[in-house]
């Protein structure tokens, strides 16, 4: 699957983690408040983040990491899909 033709990128929590799907960190960090997500391969379920291109990965598994250690979590244990 490939991206659709660049538009003018949101920024701060508004900036697209995916840029296939146009999805924000706003829409991640919202669906990890909401408890729907806890690992990449939620993120795919809930938000659809990450199911174009993959480059989107580490920017998804870097949000993820942050909002455990937000909440006193072990983030070391979250990998790329597929490893």
């Amino acid at each position: 699957m490939s991206c659709p033709a660049p538009t003018p990128e949101p920024t701060g929590q508004d900036r697209w983690l995916c840029h296939c799907l146009q999805v924000t960190e706003a829409e991640i960090r919202q669906a990890i408040d909401r408890g729907e997500v806890g690992s990449l391969e939620d993120v795919f379920t809930s938000t659809g983040a990450g199911i174009g291109s993959t480059a989107c990965h580490r920017r998804i598994l870097k949000v993820l990491k942050q909002a455990r250690i937000d909440e006193g979590m072990p983030a070391e244990r979250l990998q790329p899909a597929g490893h």
